[in-house]
């Protein structure tokens, strides 16, 4: 009697097995200790997010990868992990690996990639890894929270990368974040955004919808208008590349409990724009719009955003804020306007609070220029002329 062969499911089991041992192996500890996460159908698609526990050692966060697509993407996750800590971007200590190849934090065996992306620990660090914990955090840690993220975006990410540096690693593929890499493309993503906006708006304001419309389409242009007074002011050079994180948001950094100190996270959409205010753009939007389920969090974030860089041009700043909030919001409301999606409730919340964060802007803009004894220009008056 012949036996049957595996059944699917089985044969599925067995291949996590091995892949679970040559992961084991590169990070030299036990098959045991390792507790795959977050799997679903990533295991067939590019490998799965896993943590693995040892004793004597604290939880880590690791990458894996099964086919030499996913590895070549952790490859380069390394790399630009690398070029961030070049950049005095404080990082998180990444996890030792057994046989590592050029980069300390990932390694390879028999087609299996391990990226180990950092040591955690939950009593010297503190993370906001979901949207409900961002939500719940309270008003101290999101303070800290957001001045940590302001001081990340405005002074450590979009900034030049040396050009003994090669930013290979940092070439997107088709799929990747197309805001930063040209005026007219981000004018694109933002024309977008802002029109499927638009044409939802009705499940936020089922009456006076075409005064908020018109409100909307006013906003749009003038993020556009104050992105171009930008980029004019600070074109692309020939040989000059910026640091996009590409992903920058509350879950992707960490803080000591008592706010004094930072880590960033995770650089798998990192990458690199010939425009500096675009690479800025990219990070302080993205931040902005994805600490929306914490108002106060999106508050400190505002404010601590002119102040950390009103030592440079506190307009330029207040240009880029303005810009940011509005498309922030639209941006990523985009993906919730729908009124069956998950996040709806707080996409048609921060489409709501979107006045509220503009005029804490403009606050913020008035106290520095009154502060600095600069220019007292109310700040409709700073829109950049067309």
């Amino acid at each position: 009697m012949t036996e049957s062969a595996p059944s699917s499911e089985e044969q599925r089991e067995s291949e996590i097995f091995n892949h679970k041992q040559h992961t084991a192996e590169l990070l030299g500890v036990s098959p045991d200790d390792v507790s795959f996460q977050y799997m679903g159908d990533k295991f067939e698609r590019r490998g799965f997010y896993n943590y693995f526990f040892s004793e004597g050692q604290k939880e880590a966060f690791v990458k894996t990868g099964r086919t030499p697509e996913a590895n070549t993407h952790l490859r380069r996750e390394a790399a630009s992990a690398q070029i961030a800590k070049d950049l005095n971007i404080p990082i998180k200590q990444a996890v030792p690996l057994k046989g590592s190849t050029e980069f300390d934090n990932y390694s390879e065996k028999d087609e299996v990639g391990v990226l180990g992306q950092e040591l955690l620990s939950g009593d010297e660090w503190t993370f906001l890894v979901t949207p409900e914990m961002i939500e719940h955090a309270d008003n101290d840690l999101a303070r800290d929270y957001g001045s940590a993220l302001a001081e990340i975006a405005m002074t450590k990410l979009g900034n030049e990368i040396p050009t003994q540096t090669s930013i290979e690693p940092l070439r997107h593929d088709q799929n990747a974040d197309w805001r930063y890499r040209s005026p007219e493309l981000c004018n694109k993503v933002w024309q977008e955004s802002s029109e499927r906006v638009i044409a939802n708006l009705d499940v936020v304001y089922p009456s006076n919808l075409e005064e908020e419309q018109a409100k909307i389409a006013a906003l749009a242009a003038e993020g556009i208008a104050r992105m171009d007074f930008l980029v004019a002011n600070s074109p692309a050079e020939e040989g000059k590349h910026y640091f996009v994180h590409g992903d920058f948001d509350a879950n992707n950094i960490c803080l000591k409990p008592d706010g004094t100190e930072y880590r960033v996270l995770d650089f798998e959409h990192a990458g690199a724009s010939q425009y500096q205010p675009l690479a800025r753009l990219t990070d302080v939007s993205n931040c902005f719009g994805r600490c929306r389920p914490n108002p106060v969090m999106q508050e400190s974030f505002i404010r601590e955003s002119m102040r950390v860089h009103k030592e440079k041009s506190h307009e330029d700043a207040y240009h880029l804020l303005r810009s940011a909030i509005i498309f922030g919001t639209l941006y990523l409301a985009k993906f919730g306007m729908d009124p069956n999606h998950g996040e709806h409730p707080r996409v048609a919340q921060q489409l709501k609070q979107l006045d509220h964060n503009l005029k804490s802007l403009d606050d913020e803009y008035m106290k520095i220029s009154s502060d600095t004894n600069s220019s007292t220009a109310q700040p409709a008056e700073v829109l950049p002329e067309n």
